[in-house]
């Protein structure tokens, strides 16, 4: 459709005579432009001339630049004018302050999750993370667990309604048996390819609703591991699962000015498993709520559910396997470059409802991720 761009200040007296000419309201509201009973107002009002496309012109006085714009986008502006390092002002002040930054705006959008996929956007992602797992009877079976693990990601948008994402993790495990002896082993985790698609946005730019279909396969690339003595670990000791796992569930992101919300569930099917050890379905849920307390920092709540199905060793129950447990944490989100964020958070049990002696313990996880 034909598009015009036109960029009037104070008084816009031509920009309303083009809207005019261009059949957007009748040419009699020009008569009494800016008057008392005028319909059109000094300032334009989008609420009065439906059709036209909006771009706010900010000046950073008081530091109100960016809480402006957040509002505007609220009231469906989709453009914004910015200044790289917030150079300008105005030649009929002196002094005046200078627009709002083009970094400043860019890092409080992507710390808010506003950011959206676009054809072609690649963002990598790497994060560490540690913790303790306890299975068997202590003093008899017990077998204790420490976890270092790095997990790399690659995602990729063809088009932008689509992620391609790629997990690729690297896992070192200590452990211990009431005998003292203790294994340490490093090696590949499963590997996890998804395919998330955005099936519904409430608008374009800075959508306040975000549903996504999240589909993919955990690939059983994960050694089996044995203790200090040759035995095989039980499988919830495992660094994988040893199966071939379809995933899929839906995602939902919620955005109400600086404060948004996250909630998702993956139902985890295992497909074909590697005998003797057979492990069963998994459902996995997260709940977030993120608060934007700067532009370039965000602190975000967060709970975790697991539950998951008995798994099996030679056709006998793991009597310590199944059940459910509920974790709750917190993240801070650091955004100290453009496309790029760092996150630092952990995560505690506070319902433990897994099935015979099994005790997870809390987990830390430092990330860094990349938009390229």
């Amino acid at each position: 459709r034909d598009r015009f761009l036109l960029s009037k200040g104070h008084g816009p007296m031509a920009y309303y005579a083009v809207l005019a000419a261009k059949g957007f309201f009748p040419q009699e509201w020009l008569d009494d432009l800016a008057g008392p009973d005028s319909r059109l107002g000094h300032h334009p009002d989008r609420t009065l001339i439906p059709g036209v496309e909006w771009t706010i012109h900010t000046h950073d006085t008081r530091a109100m630049a960016i809480p402006n714009i957040l509002f505007a986008m609220e009231m469906g502006v989709t453009h914004f004018d910015a200044s790289i390092g917030g150079l300008g002002g105005c030649p009929f002040a002196p002094g005046a302050s200078g627009n709002v930054c083009t970094e400043d705006l860019v890092h409080c959008l992507t710390a808010m999750g506003v950011e959206q996929p676009f054809q072609g956007r690649l963002r990598s992602a790497l994060e560490l993370s540690h913790r303790t797992d306890r299975i068997g009877r202590p003093g008899i079976d017990e077998l204790r667990l420490r976890e270092l693990r790095a997990d790399a990601s690659l995602a990729w948008a063809p088009v932008d309604t689509l992620f391609l994402v790629a997990s690729l993790p690297f896992v070192h495990r200590e452990a211990s048996d009431p005998s003292l002896a203790e294994s340490d082993a490093w090696g590949l985790g499963d590997v996890e390819l998804r395919a998330k698609w955005f099936a519904y946005r409430d608008r374009e730019l800075a959508p306040r609703v975000l549903l996504a279909l999240v589909g993919g396969v955990k690939l059983p690339t994960a050694p089996w591991q044995s203790d200090a003595t040759g035995n095989r670990v039980p499988l919830e000791a495992q660094p994988g699962t040893g199966s071939l796992d379809l995933l899929f569930g839906p995602a939902l992101a919620v955005f109400q000015g600086d404060v948004s919300a996250y909630l998702s569930a993956q139902w985890f099917q295992p497909v074909t498993t590697r005998a003797p050890l057979e492990p069963g379905a998994s459902l996995r849920g997260s709940l977030a709520l993120q608060h934007q307390t700067w532009t370039w920092l965000a602190l975000r709540a967060a709970a975790d559910g697991r539950w998951d199905e008995a798994s099996y060793e030679d056709g006998v129950q793991d009597p310590n396997s199944g059940g459910w447990v509920a974790f709750g944490g917190a993240d801070l989100l650091w955004s100290p470059l453009t496309d790029v964020s760092v996150s630092v958070g952990f995560r505690v049990p506070v319902i433990d409802e897994l099935h015979g002696a099994h005790d997870e313990g809390p987990r830390v996880a430092l990330a860094l991720l990349r938009d390229w």
